[in-house]
């Protein structure tokens, strides 16, 4: 089951909005107190608590608490929501079948289409809650329905941020219940029954002496002993979980927080996944994922999250205040909330919005959560998209030109590997924002940067504070010559000659006093220099001798 869209209507901030979750992997972002848990609540509200925490019953819906403040004071207010549901025959099928018989006339389906679920609900001030069920359109009993929904462990929801861990308590220890169909738990009953003879048999000792110390007494007491009803629950039996790091085995509950909450997601997730004998695949929600991590951890589970998803086909949504959580291979599934702060204008509300992020503003949620405007973001743009891993970035479009006519040809050089994606950070001033840098490295497992030899002290610097290694991390690109300074410095000298000979006014104009012409004139030679190159695959290896070493580190560090 995977949730397509909530809308909701005077449910606290949320006066008037709809949220379309797209795409398996969806993470809400804001900043604080922008409406994230309100939007959790309404989905725990209609799904019921989660396994994880059944006691938890301080999800409801009052009239009085939730009502938008400002929309309150009309009598006519209600709040409204509307769910819309996709169930899947494969692997809803327990659930269409049961809404099936409520339905007034037979639903066709085939493995091809997704069947829609809707439920709204309605609540004012002097009313009940109203409910009302569509199944393909059709009205459906409401009762039965929502009373199904909450009691089919639809919703798994992990809040980083409370002590949702452990499923057991023992002395202190933080155990987990592993889940069985009911051909393994029957399996299992047969083995604890044997071991509970075994105690029995081996007890009587013992229970002869409290015997007769109970004999002691005035009234005459017989023993039996019996195993703890409670330490073998029904469908769980509890186990401690060892993680085992450089030869050293320590207990989950030793290990540090972000350990053991990611653990904890990674089981909660298990968990879904192999619930064979569920109604319906459940939904998986995870606040702050990213919680207790270091950011490069951070970088990795994130990526681990979206993996899971996509393999098993599981609807997960995070909310997050991490880049690293959001979506970068489908922005369009990344939704940002906004609501206003501080003093407020007359007739303004502290209502949630969502922030577009559609088309050019796709990195709204990135520059959000890194402090920076899209402007700065855009440079990076061509690398969302990227699913490779291994990444070559170079600082201009006319270096992926050359780069890759050197990878598509057979040049004496060397050849650059296919599996290497080559991208443009678009110059050599977006390497100076460190918290940028740093994200779009943590998105691959390989990256190697290049930039021209004539920025080299200003680039060193930013990189060398974030512990990049020159040769191993980044590499300047050109001879130590005037002129040569850049990737244009490693061609050959007869190319070079070559277009200045047709191109002398562009030649003379690159000399001139005038900064700006001067500057214009550089750059349409260099893409002629390029254009030049890329037409050519006859090179020799003396005409390619300064691009050589250059390739060579390039396979080396993709090795």
């Amino acid at each position: 089951m995977k949730l397509k869209k909530l809308t909701a209507k005077n449910y606290k901030s949320l006066e008037d909005i709809e949220i379309n979750f797209n795409g398996n992997y969806c993470a809400i972002s804001g900043r604080n107190n922008s409406g994230k848990s309100n939007i959790i609540h309404l989905i725990t509200y209609l799904l019921g608590a989660s396994p994880l925490a059944p006691w938890d019953d301080s999800i409801h819906l009052d009239f009085k608490s939730d009502c938008t403040q400002w929309a309150r004071a009309n009598s006519d207010s209600c709040i409204n929501i509307h769910y819309e549901f996709s169930l899947n025959d494969r692997d809803d099928n327990g659930l269409i079948e049961f809404i099936k018989r409520f339905a007034n006339k037979d639903i066709k389906y085939n493995d091809n289409k997704d069947l829609l679920l809707e439920v709204s609900i309605l609540l004012s001030n002097s009313s009940e809650l109203e409910y009302k069920v569509l199944f393909e359109k059709r009205e459906v009993t409401p009762k039965d329905i929502i009373r199904r929904l909450r009691d089919s462990e639809l919703l798994i929801l992990h809040n980083s941020t409370k002590n949702m861990m452990p499923h057991f308590l023992f002395s202190g220890k933080t155990c987990f219940g592993l889940d069985y169909t009911k051909e393994e738990y029957d399996y299992l009953d047969k083995e604890l029954l044997s071991v509970k003879k075994k105690v029995e048999r081996i007890s009587k000792s013992r229970k002869a002496k409290l015997e007769k110390f109970l004999g002691e007494l005035c009234e005459a007491y017989t023993v039996e002993f019996s195993l703890m009803s409670s330490l073998m629950p029904s469908r769980h039996i509890p186990f401690d979980i060892l993680l085992k790091n450089c030869n050293v085995q320590v207990p989950l509950s030793d290990w540090g927080s972000g350990t053991q909450n990611r653990t904890t997601i990674l089981m909660n997730l298990m968990k879904a996944i192999s619930n064979q004998d569920s109604d319906a695949v459940p939904i998986i929600v995870i606040e702050e994922p990213e919680s207790f991590l270091h950011p490069s951890a951070q970088a990795e589970f994130g990526k681990i999250l979206q993996k899971i998803s996509k393999d098993h086909n599981i609807q997960i949504i995070v909310t997050t205040h991490s880049p690293h959580m959001l979506n970068i291979t489908d922005p369009t599934c990344n939704i940002l909330l906004h609501k206003p702060y501080g003093k407020l204008k007359k007739g303004e509300y502290p209502r949630t919005t969502i922030v577009d992020t559609s088309g050019d503003n796709w990195m709204a949620p990135f520059a959000e959560h890194l402090g920076l405007c899209k402007d700065i973001f855009s440079n990076w743009i061509s690398f969302l998209g990227v699913t490779k891993q291994k990444v070559l970035f170079v600082e201009g479009d006319t270096d992926v030109k050359y780069l890759t006519h050197i990878r598509n040809g057979n040049f004496p050089c060397g050849k650059i590997p296919e599996d290497i994606e080559i991208i443009s950070y678009n110059g050599a001033g977006t390497l100076s924002n460190s918290s940028l840098i740093s994200f779009v490295l943590s998105k691959f497992d390989k990256t190697f940067i290049l930039f021209d030899k004539d920025v080299e002290p200003s680039v060193i610097k930013c990189l060398n504070a974030l512990n990049l290694k020159e040769k191993y991390h980044y590499m300047s690109v050109g001879i130590d010559k005037p002129g040569k300074r850049s990737i244009e410095g490693l061609l050959p000298d007869n190319l070079i000659q070559h277009v200045d000979d047709n191109n002398r006014e562009l030649v003379a104009a690159e000399r001139s006093d005038k900064k700006d012409e001067a500057k214009k004139a550089k750059s349409e030679l260099k893409k002629l220099y390029c254009e030049e190159f890329c037409k050519r695959d006859n090179f020799s290896e003396e005409e390619l001798k300064e691009f050589k070493p250059l390739i060579k580190q390039i396979c080396k560090i993709f090795k």
